[in-house]
């Protein structure tokens, strides 16, 4: 009785399993065909993305693809909002306008403004020029991104796509140096403190 048991058991635990990776998968899928949101870092690989520092007046009209950190948002109205990508030496400015594409809404532009800074983030839109025909100044790159899409990567993935942080620590030859000239200071001091207390001695003795 006890093996029918275990045996009738084994199937169950396979299917939770199953069902719990499918409903994983299934919500993958659907964040990457949304417009904005989370999605996993898996999502990101093989992007054909475009450096921010490569944006150029002569690609205006051009459709791109960018990855960087949000280094500032704002918000200009309820229908749109600013963010500003940074990639390395590279700025540009991401416009989300709502009704502007196809799943570009008030809610995308919730999203975007909500973004904090350094959050790793994966933008796709169209190369143009400002508005108003003004150069930008806030950034590097002289054109702009018409937001089509807006994602950034799900806590707990966004460190792969960090810069490692280096930790300087003193080595053994640096900490000796350091006492080397700790103990020369004192030696000098020393001496010194000796020099003045003779000159003063020498001093009275002429008074």
């Amino acid at each position: 009785m006890d093996d029918r048991q275990a045996a009738s058991a084994a199937p169950l635990v396979s299917s939770s399993s199953s069902k719990k990776h499918s409903r994983s998968r299934g919500r993958a899928e659907k964040a990457e065909a949304s417009a904005y949101g989370l999605i996993p870092s898996q999502v990101f690989r093989g992007r054909p993305w475009t450096r921010a520092r490569d944006l150029s007046e002569a690609m205006v009209g051009k459709h791109v693809v960018l990855f960087g950190n949000v280094r500032s948002v704002r918000l200009l109205s309820n229908t749109r909002a600013l963010v500003v990508l940074l990639h390395w030496s590279g700025t540009v400015r991401c416009v989300v306008t709502a009704g502007s594409h196809e799943g570009v809404t008030t809610r995308m532009v919730r999203f975007a403004v909500t973004l904090p800074q350094q959050t790793p983030i994966d933008v796709e839109g169209v190369v143009s020029l400002p508005d108003n025909g003004e150069p930008l100044i806030a950034t590097a790159q002289l054109v702009e991104i018409q937001v089509m899409k807006l994602h950034s990567i799900a806590a707990g993935h966004a460190d792969k796509f960090r810069r490692p942080c280096v930790s300087i620590t003193p080595t053994p030859s640096v900490k000796l140096v350091e006492e080397n000239v700790k103990e020369r200071v004192g030696a000098v001091r020393g001496e010194t403190e000796d020099w003045t207390s003779r000159l003063a001695s020498s001093l009275l003795t002429l008074m």
